[in-house]
């Protein structure tokens, strides 16, 4: 080969590296990307049922739980998830999730006032006129987009 033709696979080596690193920079960067989103996923479905919950215990109780309940409902909540063996780990998320019975069972569990007063004002859900309808597990599967259910006679 000449020089000049040396020069020239040299150039276009040297190029091709270049490419390549760019390429892999990029890649290595987009997979960083989607591991930051992989794992900031499995945290908010992690805590997606806790917030449920908190959404659920406003409905029946007909108002917002006070500063103190909210703490209170926050430690039970946390306890009846430990209890039933969901934690963080996406492998204990097929476990069965927590009743409400359970709640507030770790809600007398707590033994503060608070504990004690909402776990009171669940009383008619947990062992009262309409335990039948959250003693158990959903028999329902949902199917679509958006799916309702009114809670809003019970209370």
């Amino acid at each position: 080969m000449k020089g000049s033709a040396v020069r020239q696979l040299d150039r276009n080596w040297a190029g091709l590296r270049a490419c390549f690193r760019a390429s892999a920079h990029t890649a290595l960067d987009r997979l960083r990307r989607q591991r930051a989103r992989l794992e900031s996923s499995r945290r908010t479905r992690a805590g997606q049922g806790r917030v449920f919950a908190y959404t659920v215990i406003a409905v029946l109780t007909g108002s917002q739980p006070s500063p103190a309940e909210k703490a209170a409902l926050d430690q039970a909540i946390m306890a009846a998830y430990h209890h039933a063996g969901i934690t963080a780990d996406q492998r204990t998320w097929a476990r069965p999730a927590p009743l409400l019975g359970d709640l507030a069972a770790a809600l007398r569990a707590g033994a503060t006032p608070p504990a004690i007063t909402l776990a009171d004002r669940l009383v008619p859900y947990t062992s009262g006129t309409h335990a039948a309808l959250f003693s158990a597990p959903t028999t329902t599967r949902p199917a679509g987009h958006l799916v309702v259910f009114s809670l809003c006679s019970l209370a």
